[in-house]
Order: structure tokens, then sequence, then C-alpha cells
């Protein structure tokens, strides 16, 4: 097992294979070797991930819709991507509700339905069962 040179390493980093193809490639069996020794070459980095600033991440995920997992598609993230945006969420403060019912959490209640509601969670609780079902009144 011989250390790839510079020229072959540069030209491995710059195809599209990943560092375990490359790894592969030159008969090593982890990629961490090869990580190393491409920053002791001073070879580029092969991939640029910018951390958004907090108006990017407000216009992509609050005026466009777009949820973590799109976002990070779209930034250039990896699979495990969302969780980084999801922590520039959190650090910048922004809030947000991607869960299957959140469009039904944003319609306010009128005052009629508000009421309906208190009445029924906050009633006498006065309730009268059938056939074997107990039977309270408070």
């Amino acid at each position: 097992m011989k250390k790839p040179s510079p020229e072959q390493l540069l030209a491995d980093t710059q195809s599209n294979m990943t560092w375990i193809e490359i790894a592969e490639k030159h008969g090593y069996t982890d990629a961490r070797f090869l990580r190393k020794l491409s920053v002791r070459y001073g070879l580029p980095p092969r991939r640029i991930i910018r951390k958004p600033d907090k108006s990017t991440l407000e216009e992509m995920i609050i005026s466009r819709g777009l949820n973590i997992y799109q976002v990070a598609d779209i930034l250039g993230y990896g699979s495990g991507g969302w969780s980084n945006i999801y922590a520039y969420c959190r650090q910048y403060g922004i809030t947000f509700d991607f869960s299957a019912n959140a469009e039904l959490r944003r319609i306010e209640f009128t005052p009629q339905q508000k009421s309906f509601v208190y009445g029924t969670l906050l009633g006498d609780a006065y309730r009268i069962g059938f056939a074997n079902d107990t039977k309270y009144q408070p």
C-alpha cells in the first residue's frame, strides 16, 4: 500500500468518487488517512458548505415554505445535513412547524368555536353510561 502522490490524490478528489471509493482504489480500508493526507498536501477542500445567514434561511423557510430537508438539499448538504439547518434555525431564532396539521393550527377560532370547545372540555363532566358502563354525576 503506497500512498498516492499529490497529483493522483488531487485528480481523485476532483472526480465524483467518494472518499471510501478513493480509499478502495488505493488499497486502504479506511478513508481517514487519505483525508488527512489531502490536508497535508494542501489540496483544496472537496466541498464548500457555507453556513447560511438568517435572512437566507428566513426567505427559504418562511417565505417560500420549504422544509429543512429541501433547504439542506438546495444548499448542498448531505443526507444528514437537515440537522445542521435545524441547528442554524434554532441559533437564529427561526421557528417553523412542518407537522402534518400545521396549516390547521394557523387558523384562528371564532368566539363561538372557542366557547364550544371550552364548554366541552371544561363542562360539568356529566356522563351517563349505558349497559355495563359506569355512571357518575358530580
